[in-house]
């Protein structure tokens, strides 16, 4: 009595797909998006190191951070 079973929510930290342009492709994204979405993971993490933030201006940042929040 008084137990609770343990839920873990698996948060993924995803890649931002560039284009050869280097500015966010967003069909890349909205598909990347949707596979981690089927996989069961419970939370992105976008724009991160892995988002080669350090590559990114603050518009590409933001406009990233304003998609990725739109597909969840």
């Amino acid at each position: 009595e008084g137990t609770r079973p343990v839920t873990t929510h698996l948060i993924s930290a995803i890649c931002t797909p560039l284009g050869a342009d280097g500015e966010l492709h967003l069909p890349g994204l909205e598909a990347h998006v949707a596979d981690q979405w089927r996989a069961g993971i419970g939370g992105l993490l976008v724009g991160g190191t892995m988002g080669l933030m350090h590559l990114q201006t603050d518009a590409t940042f933001r406009a990233l951070a304003e998609h990725a929040a739109r597909l969840s």
